[in-house]
């Protein structure tokens, strides 16, 4: 009989009892729930779609629908299948021959158990019992792959796959083990009742060597043959099987018209002068699979990665690679279903307040039973038996801290990670079984009496059979562990990580459309005093001359980033001798520089997303350890443990080494955050710097914060490099006491068995101690980031804006007194309401604040009121709180606003439909905000185009005269922010923006100061009290009083914070005006043989540690050079060029691309001279020992892996690129919306530019 053959088939039996329970009893539930089949093949998408729709209408119905879900049906399907029927009748006819080939195996079974019974009649027990469980193991197979036929439901025709596939694959490996084992008695492996389940008696099973005929054993073995090549037959057709058919998604539904007609170009599906909707390109238009290949893959696709193939080859053979020739994402990567997901769970945590009470709950299989049969686990979990659940683990969290941040990243992605965590478990268990069979190989040969060093204490040596056991084990565990380990790394950082950066970016970004605009340490007043100071200077300061505007209302500039003003309060108290004062920020302080917020939607995030792989490191290097130091116990005894424990003397250091760490990068980081914020405002003002000569000035400036930043970077190198020695000098003397304990005390030999592997396994553990420290160094750094995502998610949030129809049109102020938004209790975030009530401290104003003090204001409908006064007396800030932009400390204000829906709502319009939409608002600041786009673009913004008003627009606002100038008229692209255009044109195409609009009432702040007399008589006449604006609301803050007052059906007066006047024209025009003098002021901010190999290994350490102290420090000069390099290029280049390259472009250079060239080029740089010195040593010393045959087989592998890698690294640096050029966008529109989010509120746009932003996103994760 075949050895173990009894064993290995009890294993089959189990394995099907267990894929029964997993796969047929849920099944069977399941069709008990339906009441009505599914035919679409797709009815999982049917089903989601039919739960969104259906929740969206109870939330609308509530009143309380959420205008940031921005999720559509399309959006959470995989796409259209393609050819279904015909890929579904393939599907039928590869089961068809697996059902064919099982009923083949079936009569094997049935014909040998026969055959045994009719021939050999005393036949033991133990020679029938494995062909009946063989036989029932196939037979289950039939029943899987028969009623699996029919079926034309991926949700159905998968699981049955994947689970047939492992089923033969199981069937497959232990029937060639059991056929390889030599049948000459060496093991005997025997069962007590201590070691298994006892079913009232005891027994014992002892396998001898055979004493039966072997005519049996040479004529049954016959129809195990057939079997494994039936079986074999089975488990090929099975992971071939797709999972389903290939799958069609528009592609403009996720990418760019652009970036589509850029690759139909590069195709020559598309001529120069045709566009997507020719109809001409449309009547030949092939619609081909554009899906990701993973949803078409089979199950040897999934596990060899084949799905990729087709993308690798493209970017092989493709002259230049495009990011619309790339596949898109199926709909459970896509950012719109990650961010629908995660936002659910986010406002779910949201609606309790202070401490939320978190727990870990574990679905059970076989509740029920395991209720009936153990009552105190019921008592214990209530839910055991109705829910399958239970809850181990329950604590309580603090309300948005970085853990109950963290706890909802695990709960939107446990099926993942569970997944991630179960592969890194399984990887690290197999990952000493090549070991085993290595000392079992070596071992065979030192018995090996043929070898002449046979061991003469053996009476009988092993069979030969043995060493191909052995090397079919080596070979066969090591495929196992990189199969694991390539699933494990695929999943951790294509999934994981991916799934990651998406929640953080989405999150992050749906923040910064409703978070307060906080100012840093600066007001009103000490803007106004550091413009006194600027005065007194003779050190030029881009920031402070940028914010020089018309009004001087600096922080009221909501169009432009709040970081100038924390700059300009620096540079003031350089000036003025305070710079040593230090003042603690808050958490919303810290975020007002909008190049902060950058860091984290940048770095920050990618460092929580790396997180990812370092989650299976945590994972696997612990239970190494454990497997490890027990392996060593087999080969060493105790002298093992006397090893190990020298290895604890190495734990407190990781205490110590955690603070220090934590403290360094939170230091690396600020460095970091100062230098991005001072690169973003000299790119924001990089004209008037250079019309100023400031170019060396500036340069100086950055370089001196380069320098901080380098000198943290250092820092942080040394730290990282002495902690790694440490870490590295364990494992050293881990090995060098065990050896000697073992050698010198115990005076046991050394063999060759034991060295070697123990030497194998030592290195191995050196390999999961040492990747601790970089772990845990990494965790830490994401804790950090995770830490300041946090802070960031919990700041205060505008008020919440009703719907357009239940709010009031009225536009008033009762004895209101308003402040620029700051950090304070009882805000609309606490209270819910638009006009919160703040009574005791809480309505204290902070010090040296600018205040308007009891404003009681009407301003009439379907008119036009000017808002006038001198320098800094409050203007723009009464119009931001008419937007709800900032804080009402007492009385009321009542302002329609337009919801964040409100542009997506309304961009499509029948011919019936009023396109005035009462109650929405339009928004112009004082210093104009564009986007990246053509001029036609700014001014639809998104709304549908009608040509009769878009011309009279333009008439209204003077546009047509400088249209005609330009080459492509209204298609010409203004670049970033508009810097093509002049500063009049700007402030004409924004308020030609907000005259187009729908709106029925527009917030106009100084209009008219960016153009000459003419021109603003133009706008006034044309524009202001034109056809376009009449009967809608318009206020206007403007100094033009002369021009505009005695048409304003109202005018507010304002001084120094104060209501000098409100009422009529007629009246204001007769009074007498009194000025007040600007005044300024002062803001202050802040570790024979054995000496032998231990003298090696230390010299091995000591070379470590020094060459990346020498590799570091390379790095942070070789950084520096490049730094200037390129600053010098920027800040000196004409400036042609800084009107045609994207800012978001040259903000990703010096910030992304930088942190990547300070944080990771080193160690990527080391990793692969290291290891190419390593190779070359390996092959050099292989060689010397083993000769020519081993050279010769070192050629042809690098024959392979030269061809590998070409067409490889072709891709790769394609994908490089099309990485690089797609983030380049994704970082625009985060400028845009953080510089623009005071527009984008007012005009309701920030649910479309939200959906803008998950489209680039899904760009740049495809």
């Amino acid at each position: 009989m075949i050895p173990f053959l009894l064993h290995f088939s009890g294993c089959l039996f189990v394995a099907a009892v267990f894929s029964f329970a997993l796969v047929v009893i849920p099944n069977i539930r399941k069709q008990k729930r339906l009441h009505l089949p599914l035919a679409s093949s797709n009815s999982r998408h049917n089903e989601r779609i039919g739960n969104h729709e259906e929740e969206e209408e109870q939330e609308i119905l509530a009143g309380v629908k959420d205008p940031f879900d921005v999720v559509r049906p399309e959006d959470i399907v995989d796409g259209r299948p393609l050819d279904e029927s015909n890929f579904w009748r393939k599907v039928r006819l590869i089961k068809v021959i697996m059902l064919a080939t099982l009923c083949m195996l079936i009569i094997d079974h049935s014909v040998s158990l026969g055959y045994t019974f009719m021939t050999y009649p005393t036949s033991a027990v133990r020679s029938v019992l494995p062909i009946i469980l063989h036989l029932t193991f196939a037979s289950y197979l039939v029943f899987l792959v028969g009623s699996n036929i029919a079926i034309s439901e991926i949700e159905e025709h998968w699981p049955i796959v994947v689970h047939v596939a492992a089923l033969t694959t199981l069937s497959v490996v232990v029937q060639c083990v059991s056929m390889l084992i030599p049948d000459d008695g060496t093991i005997k492996i025997s069962f007590s009742p201590s070691t298994v389940l006892s079913f009232g008696r005891k027994f014992m099973v002892q396998l001898a060597k055979r004493k039966t005929d072997e005519d049996e054993e040479d004529e049954t073995k016959f129809f195990w043959y057939t079997s494994l090549i039936l079986t074999t037959i089975v488990w090929a057709l099975s992971i071939s099987i797709p999972r389903g058919p290939e799958r069609y998604f528009p592609p403009e539904r996720v990418y760019t018209i652009k970036s589509i007609e850029h690759a139909a170009k590069e195709r020559g599906e598309l001529r120069d002068d045709q566009g997507l909707d020719d109809p001409a390109f449309l009547s030949t238009r092939k619609v081909s699979a554009n899906v990701c290949g993973l949803v078409a893959s089979s199950v040897w696709g999934v596990l060899m990665f084949s799905y990729t193939t087709a993308v690798v080859m493209l970017g092989y053979t493709a002259a230049s690679l495009e990011i619309a020739d790339l596949p898109i994402l199926p709909a459970s990567m896509r950012s719109t279903y990650i961010f629908s997901h995660m936002r659910r769970l986010l406002r779910s945590s949201s609606e309790s307040s202070g401490r939320t009470r978190s727990q870990f709950t574990i679905r059970v299989p076989f509740a029920g039973f395991l209720a009936r049969r153990f009552p105190s686990l019921q008592e214990r979990f209530p839910n055991m038996s109705q829910g399958r659940t239970f809850a181990p683990f329950k604590f309580n969290v603090a309300k948005h801290s970085p853990t109950q941040l963290l706890l909802q990243l695990i709960k939107a992605n446990k099926a993942v990670l569970a997944l991630e965590v179960g592969l890194a478990a399984s990887s690290a268990l197999v990952f000493y079984t090549p070991a085993y069979f290595f000392k079992r190989l070596i071992i065979f040969l030192e018995n090996d009496p043929r070898r002449g060093n046979g061991n003469e204490s053996l009476t009988e040596p092993q069979s030969q059979g043995w060493a191909w056991v052995y090397c079919a084990g080596l070979f066969g565990t090591t495929a196992a562990m990189y199969i694991l380990t390539g699933q494990l790394w695929s999943i951790s950082t294509t999934v994981v990580q991916l799934k990651f950066k998406i929640q953080l970016n989405t999150m992050l970004f749906a923040k910064t459309l409703v978070r307060k605009n906080i100012p840093g340490n600066s007001s009103s007043e000490s803007e106004e005093k550091t413009e006194d100071a600027k005065a007194k200077s003779d050190k030029p300061d881009l920031a402070t001359h940028d914010r020089m505007s018309t009004d001087g209302e600096t922080d009221t500039q909501v169009g432009t980033t709040n970081g100038t003003t924390t700059s300009a309060t620096v540079v003031a108290n350089e000036r003025d001798g305070t710079a040593k004062e230090t003042v603690k920020k808050s958490d919303e302080e810290e975020f007002s520089s909008k190049a902060q917020v950058m860091t984290l939607m940048t770095t920050d995030v990618d460092r929580v997303a790396d997180f990812s792989w370092h989650l299976f490191s945590l994972v696997d290097s612990p239970i190494e350890i454990v497997i490890g130091g027990y392996f060593l116990y087999t080969l060493l005894g105790i002298s093992a443990f006397w090893g190990l424990a020298a290895s604890l003397l190495f734990i407190p250091v990781n205490h110590w080494a955690s603070k220090v760490v934590v403290k360094a990068q939170d230091d690396l980081m600020k460095a970091r955050d100062e230098r991005v914020a001072l690169m973003n405002e000299i790119l924001g003002g990089i004209r008037m710097l250079k019309f100023m000569a400031w170019e060396r000035s500036f340069e100086k400036r950055v370089l001196k914060v380069r320098d901080k930043e380098l000198s943290h970077q250092w820092r942080n190198y040394v730290i990282e490099t002495l902690f790694n020695a440490t870490w590295q000098f364990s494992p050293i003397v881990t090995t060098v006491i065990a050896f000697w304990h073992y050698t010198v005390i115990r005076a046991i030999p050394l063999t060759p068995s034991i060295a070697f592997t123990a030497l194998t396994v030592f290195t191995e553990l050196r390999y999961a101690l040492g990747v601790l420290p970089e772990t845990f160094i990494n965790v830490l750094q994401s804790w950090v980031s995770l830490r300041r995502i946090a802070k960031y998610l919990s700041t205060q949030e505008i008020s919440s804006v009703q719907p357009l129809h239940e709010q009031n049109s009225t536009i008033a102020l009762n004895s209101a007194t308003i402040t620029w938004p700051h950090e304070r209790v009882g805000s609309a975030l606490t209270t819910g309401t638009s006009t919160p009530a703040i009574s005791g401290s809480s309505t204290n104003t902070p010090r040296r604040r600018f205040v308007l003090i009891d404003l009681t204001l009407n301003f009439p409908q379907g008119g036009l009121s000017l808002i006038c006064g001198k320098l800094g007396s409050g203007k723009t800030l009464l119009l931001l709180a008419l937007l709800g932009e900032a804080d009402i400390l007492t009385g009321q204000l009542i302002c329609p606003r337009s919801p964040p829906d409100a542009v997506a709502e309304f961009m499509q319009i029948s011919e019936d439909d009023e396109w005035i939409v009462p109650n929405m608002c339009a928004y112009v600041p004082q210093v104009a905000w564009l986007q990246n786009a053509s001029i036609k673009e700014n001014i639809l913004f998104n709304l549908p185009f009608n040509e009769e008003r878009y011309q009279a627009t333009l008439e209204a606002c003077a546009l047509v005269a400088d249209l005609a100038i330009l080459e492509d008229g209204d298609d010409s692209e203004i670049g970033e922010r508009g810097v093509n255009l002049s500063g009049g044109q700007k402030a004409r195409v924004s308020l030609a923006r907000a005259v187009y609009s729908r709106a029925s009432v527009l917030l106009l702040d100084d209009v008219l100061s960016a153009v000459d007399a003419h021109t603003a008589q133009h706008l006034f006449d044309k524009c202001l009290k034109g056809p376009l604006l009449q009967g809608r609301t318009v206020v206007l803050v403007s100094h033009h009083i002369q021009l505009v007052a005695p048409r304003a059906n109202y005018v507010v007066a304002l001084e120094r914070g104060k209501l000098l006047y409100q009422g009529g024209a007629q009246k204001f025009m007769e009074s007498v005006w009194t000025g007040a003098v600007n005044r300024g002021d002062n803001s202050r901010t802040p570790m024979t043989y054995i000496w032998i190999y231990c003298l090696i290994t230390m010299l091995g350490l000591v070379m470590f540690t020094l060459r990346f102290f020498v590799l570091y420090r390379g790095s942070i000069h070789a950084s520096d050079l490049l730094h200037k390099k390129l600053l010098k290029s920027v800040l000196f280049a004409p400036i042609r060029f800084h009107d045609t390259t994207n800012r978001g472009r040259l903000l990703n250079r010096f910030g992304k691309d930088f942190e990547g060239i300070d944080s990771s080029l080193a160690d990527n740089f080391g990793r692969s001279v290291f290891n190419l010195a390593a190779v070359v040593t390996t092959i050099a010393t292989v060689s010397f020992v083993g000769g020519w045959p081993f050279f010769l087989s070192f050629l042809i592998l690098a024959i392979f892996y030269f061809e590998v890698a070409r067409v490889y690294g072709q891709t790769a640096r394609d994908m490089r690129r099309l990485d690089s050029v797609s983030r380049s966008p994704l970082y625009s529109i985060y400028n845009e919306a953080i510089t623009g989010v005071a527009i984008l509120r007012a005009f309701g746009a920030s649910s479309k530019f939200l959906r803008d932003m998950l489209r680039c996103v899904d760009t740049n994760s495809s």
